[in-house]
């Protein structure tokens, strides 16, 4: 298998929704007393808006509440074979 050149390329976001909706596993980025926390979550999409399950205790909760804060959130699928999205 030759190596194929990787490209990354902005989806539109109705085909990123689209894709999101078919996993259910990601991860959530947020900053924590000053440094970046990357946590695992489940996730469901409720008409276009990203849902992720926690509880009160989350470090994401206490981190963002009651705060303007930025946070990222991504999931994929990486095919086991090709390891390739």
């Amino acid at each position: 298998m030759s190596m194929q050149e990787r490209v990354v390329k902005p989806l539109p976001p109705a085909e990123a929704l689209q894709r999101l909706g078919e996993v259910s596993l990601g991860r959530i980025v947020f900053t924590s007393q000053a440094l970046p926390d990357i946590r695992p979550v489940n996730h469901l999409l409720d008409d276009g808006q990203v849902i992720i399950r926690s509880h009160v205790g989350a470090a994401v909760v206490s981190a963002v509440q009651g705060l303007v804060t930025v946070v990222a959130y991504e999931a994929d699928d990486i095919n086991p074979v090709t390891h390739l999205v």
